[in-house]
């Protein structure tokens, strides 16, 4: 974050939600120079999520495991390019350069290099956002999950 806010001193670090490990973060943070760059928003109703998405420039999720990633396909439905850790867990929805970002795990300066990069470049990026919500439409949309789950349904009846 240090590195980001060096060359973007406006940037937010929106962090939803709060919990046992805000004190630290913030902590930390402040020992970096960099607090008033964060902001944690506390409980926030998940029908509310999408407009704070959307309104993101990007979304990183630097996870160092993670089971599915439901909120990497809701930001890619909501416009906001992705930037996420190299997990497979992420493997099915982006592909790096396509459909959003993905930096080394465990990797804070790859992660800081590559927002960088986001950035810059935000004006030439419609194309991955126009991508991205295709592929969360194609693969998770309505249409598709009501079919899987009658497909489902249907086989347990017909056993």
């Amino acid at each position: 974050m240090p590195k980001v806010v060096k060359l973007f001193p406006e940037t937010k670090l929106v962090m939803i939600g709060g919990g046992p490990l805000q004190n630290k973060i913030l902590e930390t943070a402040s020992k970096l120079g960099v607090k008033e760059n964060l902001v944690f928003t506390g409980y926030i109703p998940h029908s509310q999520i999408a407009s704070y998405m959307a309104t993101s420039d990007i979304l990183v999720l630097p996870s160092l495991s993670e089971g599915f990633g439901l909120v990497v396909a809701e930001a890619m439905s909501s416009g906001a390019l992705v930037l996420t850790s190299n997990v497979s867990a992420f493997s099915d929805t982006i592909d790096d350069g396509l459909t959003g970002f993905k930096s080394q795990t465990a990797d804070s300066s790859d992660i800081a290099d590559k927002i960088i990069y986001i950035v810059n470049n935000l004006d030439k990026f419609d194309g991955i956002r126009t991508a991205a919500r295709n592929k969360v439409v194609k693969q998770f949309g309505t249409k598709v999950v009501n079919n899987f789950y009658t497909d489902t349904i249907d086989k347990l009846l017909n056993q």
